[in-house]
């Protein structure tokens, strides 16, 4: 009977959010007897799910190949943006023009460099309070907020002099 109700605790956590549970939490942790090895391992276990849910969280919101947001977490700020009914914020889509060109004839290794390159550019003209995400293939999308229109022209100013700068 206390393993049976041992294990609908754990299944009661395993219901919620997982990186919610505290370890210490675990009735019958410092046992020394089977419920507590049970207890034990199943501590280990959640550690190692957590981990695991963590890194998959990050995956979900990262593009894996620029280190930037990518367009399923763009897509989520946005909907929030929305919801809070937030007026101030211009939306700038970023096309690398001739990037096939680039792929045929140096290679994807290069097309990546590429990508990579670019998307640090636009990562260090990026505020805090703005967005830039990778939102498919060679295409960027810049989510910026701003007080005067100016700020968004800018923006795109500066993005246009960093990239016609760099080799």
């Amino acid at each position: 009977n206390r393993i049976i109700n041992f294990f609908f605790f754990f299944l009661s956590f395993i219901s919620n959010d997982l990186s919610k549970l505290r370890i210490d939490e675990i009735p019958a942790i410092n046992r020394s007897d089977e419920i507590g090895t049970l207890a034990r391992t199943f501590s280990k276990l959640l550690g190692q799910i957590n981990i695991y849910v963590e890194k998959l969280e990050l995956i979900n919101k990262i593009d894996s190949l620029t280190g930037i947001y990518n367009r399923h977490k763009f897509n989520e700020i946005t909907t929030n943006i929305e919801k809070e009914n937030i007026k101030d914020y211009s939306i700038i889509l970023i096309d690398i023009d001739y990037f096939k060109k680039i792929n045929d004839t140096y290679g994807h290794t290069c097309g990546d460099s590429v990508l990579k390159n670019f998307a640090g550019i636009l990562k260090s003209l990026t505020r805090t309070e703005d967005v830039i995400a990778r939102y498919g293939g060679e295409e960027f999308i810049a989510l910026i907020n701003y007080e005067k229109e100016e700020e968004v022209l800018g923006y795109i100013k500066r993005v246009k002099k960093a990239i016609t700068s760099t080799n």
